[in-house]
Parts: C-alpha cells; sequence; structure tokens
C-alpha cells in the first residue's frame, strides 16, 4: 500500500473526524445566468432548449453525470489502486441517464412534478 495512502488509513482509524469533510457548492442566478461555485472555483451550468434553457453550458445533469464519474475515477486511482497494489495507466467511466418523459411533462406543467419515473443512471468504467 501507497506510503501516504496508509498514513491516511492510520490517521483516519485514530480520528475518524480527521477524515470528514463538508464540501459546500451554491448556484446564483444572476443577468439571466446560473452560476456555481465551491470553494475556489466557479463555473456556469445552463439547460437543453427543450427544456427551456439556452445550451450556453452544460446542463446540472451532465454535471452530475461527471463528478460521479469523476469521483470514480479518483477513487479508483487515489483509493483502491494503491491498496490492491495496482497501477492503472488509464481509466474512462462514463456516465449516463436515460430521462424518458419526463421533461416533456414540465415543460407542460413546470410546477409539477412529472408522474413519469425520472428514469435511469449509471456508470460504466473500463481500465488499462
Amino acid at each position: 500500500m501507497d506510503a501516504t495512502l496508509s498514513g491516511s488509513v492510520e490517521k483516519f482509524t485514530a480520528d475518524p473526524a480527521a477524515g470528514q469533510v463538508s464540501p459546500k457548492a451554491t448556484a446564483t442566478l444572476s443577468n439571466g445566468r446560473t452560476g456555481l461555485a465551491a470553494g475556489s472555483f466557479s463555473w456556469d451550468t445552463d439547460l437543453p432548449q427543450p427544456v427551456g434553457g439556452q445550451n450556453q453550458s452544460p446542463s446540472p445533469t451532465a454535471y452530475l453525470l461527471g463528478a460521479l464519474a469523476g469521483c470514480a475515477v479518483a477513487f479508483i486511482n487515489d483509493t483502491l489502486a494503491p491498496q490492491f497494489d495496482v497501477e492503472i495507466t488509464e481509466l474512462t467511466v462514463s456516465g449516463h441517464a436515460n430521462l424518458p418523459d419526463g421533461h416533456r411533462e414540465l415543460q407542460r406543467q413546470p410546477c409539477r412534478p412529472p408522474r413519469s419515473r425520472w428514469g435511469q443512471a449509471g456508470l460504466a468504467a473500463a481500465a488499462h
């Protein structure tokens, strides 16, 4: 196991609170644009045109899928691989979502949640 990782494991075993983090993100509407911020990072988001956006930035769904995929890559590479003494030279995780007819129903009745189920999401990984 990597020395940094084993040191972290020892530290967090002795003091579990030391391993806890409290990430925070904020969304703000300004001049018709939605801005997101987390710590020292900021970025924009928008909806696709079929659901009322201008499609000028990635959608919140795209960011969510990217966050899930990024979390999987980081965890596999930074935590699991060192524990199993595996070197990963390339790792791709793809996020996808199937949003059946919820968007159309939101357009018809924007203040009501869709009656249909929201759909499914998943991750697929390939390591080399």
